[in-house]
């Protein structure tokens, strides 16, 4: 649909799944949508939180030659905690398997998802192979980005790095998902929890040189003033001072109903 590969890494390609988060856009007549391509594989469920945290929506994927697998439950139960309100089911591979098959399929998926945010979303059923429902996918999506999730205006900005590298010629490029406040080049910016300072040299986003990023966007970040080994995915970059470390948390803990066992003090 996008015509980019999300899967770069060659243990990826060889094994047929997602292991790291995958990042693609789509143009449409809304403007460009984001798509985080997280790994289905339960190995790789934290790999699978880091990416969904922050997103406005999900597209709830349920192949029909397998029906509704334990990682599709668990990622269900993910975006239920993360509050998210919205999405689209869709039910691929059909090209693979009978008419009465996919029926199936897609009753489960509507037993699956009822009394939640998904029970009056759109089923939509595709084939990457023979492109059937591909062009309704993305008049779907095009759908959800009619009516974007208001933000609140922060005059401090955040954003969690899930990808560090250095460029030949540039220097040092974090990459995040925008979760607060606005980016321009030129600001100063502090790494956290480490505190180190640095300048932000450049934005791009989406491979567009850009002035300035706002919460929900993908950008690349090119830095000057910090070196490599000062920055690791899961440090985030804010303003300076914003944020601050800390060894107590408050935490809320949800009860899943999918979870049917009896929960003790030192329990896994």
């Amino acid at each position: 649909m996008t015509g980019i590969e999300t899967d770069r890494l060659r243990e990826e390609q060889e094994r047929g799944l997602s292991i790291v988060l995958g990042f693609s856009y789509l143009e449409t007549t809304q403007g460009l949508i984001d798509l985080i391509d997280v790994p289905g594989h339960e190995d790789f469920i934290r790999a699978m939180i880091s990416g969904a945290t922050g997103i406005d929506g999900i597209v709830l994927i349920v192949a029909a030659d397998e029906g509704i697998m334990p990682q599709t439950r668990e990622h269900f139960d993910i975006a239920q905690v993360l509050e998210i309100e919205r999405g689209i089911i869709v039910i691929s591979k059909i090209d693979i398997v009978p008419a009465d098959q996919i029926a199936i399929v897609e009753k489960e998926i509507k037993a699956f998802v009822h009394g939640s945010f998904l029970e009056k979303a759109p089923v939509i059923h595709t084939s990457a192979k023979t492109k059937k429902g591909i062009d309704s996918l993305r008049e779907q999506l095009e759908q959800l980005a009619k009516n974007p999730i208001a933000r609140t205006q922060e005059k401090n900005f955040y954003l969690p790095i899930d990808r560090v590298f250095t460029m030949h010629g540039f220097g040092l490029v974090v990459t995040g998902t925008v979760r607060g406040g606005k980016m321009c080049t030129h600001d100063k910016v502090q790494i956290m929890p480490g505190g180190q300072l640095a300048t932000i040299r450049a934005l791009q986003n989406h491979n567009r040189t850009v002035e300035s990023v706002y919460p929900g966007q993908r950008v690349a970040a090119n830095l000057r003033n910090i070196k490599r080994e000062e920055v690791r995915r899961g440090n985030t970059l804010a303003s300076p001072g914003f944020l601050r470390p800390t060894r107590r948390i408050d935490a809320e803990l949800h009860l899943l109903t999918s979870h049917n066992e009896k929960i003790t003090n030192n329990s896994p």
